[in-house]
């Protein structure tokens, strides 16, 4: 049965969706995080993907399905909103060849790589200034190093989170519990 919802769900959002895969991992006691900030359409910071270049509008629909509580510094997920807009951007920008491709894994590179002056330029004719400005504003933690619980999405055992996985998103440190998650990761049949 979740998995027929979660069918009809992408369904909704995904055209032509299909499942690629289902997995599941305990993330175990630690102080780090399990993943600090990433996207996962950015070929894990390879500085030269060997994957031919991603079209900009392919991105995994990504289910996470808790199976332990999890919460700020807790296991729990956090996501810059809108942020998958800018990375669509730079996609676009990389597959149509308009500037040479550069690894923009991490949200640090990212930023970096967004404010070059011929980025900027280009991310312009993709996104209002608005929006580029407001994901400059509510990232400059990552120079500061500051507080980011505000980003967190928390919850129970048997709670869902859905997102794109073009955001920049990350996965908190577990200082109370171990944390166990499902998977159920869709794409569109057309990328």
């Amino acid at each position: 049965k979740i998995n027929k919802n979660f069918n009809e769900i992408s369904k909704k959002i995904l055209e032509q969706s299909r499942l690629r895969r289902i997995d599941s991992y305990i993330s175990p006691i630690d102080d780090k995080p399990v993943i600090d900030w990433h996207n996962d359409t950015s070929y894990s910071g390879s500085i030269q993907p060997k994957k031919k270049l991603h079209h900009p509008n392919f991105y995994k629909l990504r289910f996470f399905l808790y199976l332990t509580d999890v919460k700020f510094k807790n296991g729990s997920l956090a996501c810059i909103p809108k942020s998958q807009k800018l990375v669509k951007a730079i996609n676009k920008i990389f597959y149509n060849g308009t500037l040479k491709y550069e690894p923009y894994w991490d949200l640090k590179s990212f930023r970096s790589l967004i404010q070059k002056e011929n980025f900027k330029a280009e991310i312009l004719k993709e996104v209002p200034v608005e929006l580029y400005d407001e994901f400059l504003e509510n990232t400059k933690f990552v120079d500061q190093k500051s507080d980011t619980s505000n980003y967190d999405l928390e919850s129970e055992a048997g709670g869902l989170v859905i997102f794109d996985d073009r955001a920049f998103h990350r996965g908190s440190s577990c200082l109370e519990t171990d944390r166990a998650v499902m998977r159920f990761i869709y794409a569109s049949k057309l990328y």
